[in-house]
């Protein structure tokens, strides 16, 4: 449990757009449901934000660090 503590917000964000993603697509497979247009938009947009978050903060980090070694 500390370890995800010590984890940053956006590694955290990213796993539960993983889980989320992964939840909705093994239920419509196992119940045999289709999914709505409006969930398929959700999920896309969740997951969209969601890694263009992730890789905006990770790329802003590493110049963030990059300057202090400079």
């Amino acid at each position: 449990m500390d370890t995800i503590r010590k984890m940053p917000l956006r590694k955290i964000l990213a796993m539960w757009a993983a889980i989320l993603t992964s939840f909705v697509v093994v239920y419509c497979l196992i119940a045999d449901v289709q999914l709505s247009q409006q969930i398929k938009d959700i999920i896309t947009y969740v997951v969209s934000i969601t890694i263009g978050a992730y890789f905006a903060s990770s790329s802003y980090e590493e110049v963030k660090k990059h300057d202090k070694q400079a």
